[in-house]
């Protein structure tokens, strides 16, 4: 979806969009795609959420309410 990556790699975007004329374009488009594909993979709430617990080191963005079940590391 591209509003849930508009939010959730802003940055990468941007710096894609600035440098899209030059050779680094490509990688740094896939990994905004394969960010992407790993994440729809998963249930979308805990998803998102345990990719901003990561990027931003606070581990209560992993928290979830019922009907909704955290996602494991390994995931």
């Amino acid at each position: 979806c591209i509003t849930a990556m508009g939010n959730l790699a802003a940055r990468e975007i941007v710096e894609l969009y600035e440098k899209r004329d030059t050779p680094e374009a490509t990688a740094r488009s896939g990994a905004i795609n394969e960010l992407r594909l790993a994440l729809q993979t998963l249930p979308v709430i805990p998803a998102l959420k345990a990719h901003l617990a990561q990027t931003t080191g606070d581990g209560s963005w992993r928290n979830v309410r019922p009907p909704l079940a955290r996602i494991n590391a390994t995931e």
